[in-house]
């Protein structure tokens, strides 16, 4: 068989065994040739441009994390850049709407300036107040522009939903958000999700890039997902006690 001055058989590249100047062989594989469900929601964009890399999502463990690093984001955002966003803030960061002291009502006998006074800070309360529950209304849109299409199909699916959202009941999705995200395990299997959460916390390290407040903030986290699951981190008994109820033996070690 006739052959080329590289030894290879004649025709060799046409065959793929390398290519047309002799050299070595071309590989033509495409690194990561496979595609997950985060790569897929790594995709996903938000409806707020300033919110961009803050979401709400439901993959996996991490989804606890984005929890409570996008809401404290969403508050400050709002109370960046929305009338008396304070109030607003607050309310996002405490899951209640704050409620403003009544000025007591000037004694009888009070001179006009002081009755005129007390009038405007009762006008000035009521148009707080309406601010603040039409702010709230519009925050509903602003949460639920931030959650991804996993997120929010697993959200619609929960009962009571569609009067949630008729109502714009921004807190009261905030709530099924924190349910949602918290509840990474399914409570058909309650021992693998306490068990779960308590390896995420002993396993959990400070980053060499990592600031105190975020290992902080991730430590924290980290603790009210144990206690989310109906875990403890003082000892092993309540996984011991529901393997125990499932009938389950705890064999120690020896």
């Amino acid at each position: 068989m006739e052959q080329k001055a590289t030894g290879k058989p004649a025709g060799a590249a046409e065959k793929g065994y390398g290519n047309a100047d002799g050299g070595k062989p071309r590989h033509n594989f495409k690194k990561n040739n496979f595609t997950t469900d985060a790569a897929k929601e790594a995709k996903f964009e938000v409806r707020e441009e300033k919110l961009k890399g803050y979401i709400y999502d439901s993959i996996d463990f991490k989804q606890a994390d984005m929890y409570t690093f996008t809401t404290p984001e969403i508050a400050d955002h709002v109370g960046r850049n929305y009338t008396n966003g304070a109030d607003v803030r607050q309310a996002i960061m405490k899951g209640v709407i704050p409620t403003f002291a009544t000025p007591m009502s000037p004694s009888a006998g009070a001179d006009a300036g002081t009755v005129s006074k007390w009038e405007k800070r009762i006008d000035g309360i009521i148009k707080r107040e309406d601010i603040l529950e039409a702010i709230m209304k519009t925050l509903f849109s602003l949460i639920w522009g931030q959650c991804t299409e996993v997120l929010r199909a697993k959200i619609e699916a929960v009962p009571g939903f569609e009067d949630v959202s008729d109502d714009a009941d921004s807190l009261a999705l905030q709530v099924l958000l924190k349910k949602e995200s918290y509840n990474f395990q399914t409570q058909k299997n309650p021992v693998q999700a306490k068990h779960k959460a308590k390896w995420r916390f002993y396993h959990l390290m400070q980053e060499k890039n990592t600031c105190h407040k975020g290992f902080r903030d991730r430590f924290n986290n980290c603790v009210v997902v144990v206690e989310h699951c109906g875990g403890t981190l003082v000892d092993y008994n309540d996984v011991e006690n529901e393997l125990t109820a499932l009938s389950f033996t705890v064999i120690a070690p020896t």
